[in-house]
């Protein structure tokens, strides 16, 4: 279902920008994000330095003298969990091991990162330029990605250690995301429809087992555009 999704977005992209329109006014975007996950096992805890970095390259084609349109295009997006949920892998299988980090003094900080090439397909409105040209706009779309790339840091005083190649991590995702503004800032919002994980487990000091399938990515912050 999920590479489904992302041919169909590569399809619809590719017609998008098959019919490029030579006045497009937002065709590069930069969006600064806090990221966090929901609905996360009791006892993971996410850090307020997580954050989002997302690039996208993108075509229109406007209708309604240039107020109502279809856009779409590539990206690149890197998430940064910091959390207190540490992940390592077996050297011999490459099976990820997860532990939760219950002394916080002990380490500077531990994250998980994940970055994907995306493609973001989005319906565009935007009143008419003043004489500066700047304008209010109301975006709304669907982002689907492939990823690229994948790694957990623990970093104490003394070491600063990285696993990469996270297979436990969803391989595509896809989710929607908004954005509201005026001139070049605008309002980001972002709320996965998949989860972060595919895969993975570990255990709680009681005993029991927490999955985190059901951990959700959201993301929100500002958006540079030119």
């Amino acid at each position: 279902m999920k590479p489904l999704l992302l041919t169909l977005g590569i399809a619809t992209s590719t017609t998008i920008l098959a019919q490029i329109d030579t006045d497009n006014k937002d065709w590069f975007t930069y969006d600064l994000t806090s990221d966090i996950l929901i609905e996360t096992p009791a006892g993971y805890e996410t850090d307020w330095r997580s954050n989002g970095h997302h690039f996208s390259f993108m075509f229109e084609k406007m209708w309604s003298k240039g107020r109502i349109g279809i856009s779409g295009g590539l990206g690149f997006s890197s998430n940064n969990f910091y959390n207190n949920l540490r992940i390592t892998t077996q050297e011999n299988t490459g099976d990820q091991q997860y532990a939760l980090l219950t002394d916080t003094a002990s380490y500077r900080y531990n994250k998980v990162t994940s970055q994907y090439i995306d493609i973001p397909i989005e319906i565009r409105y935007r009143t008419t330029p003043n004489t500066k040209g700047r304008f209010f706009r109301l975006y709304a779309g669907v982002r689907v990605g492939v990823r690229v790339h994948s790694y957990s840091q623990y970093v104490t005083e003394e070491v600063d250690i990285r696993y990469g190649n996270l297979d436990d991590l969803n391989r595509f995702r896809y989710g929607l995301y908004a954005r509201i503004g005026y001139s070049f800032i605008s309002l980001y919002g972002y709320y996965g429809l998949t989860g972060l994980f595919q895969n993975g487990e570990f255990t709680l000091p009681d005993g029991s087992t927490a999955e985190l399938k059901r951990a959700i990515p959201v993301s929100f912050g500002i958006s540079f555009t030119i």
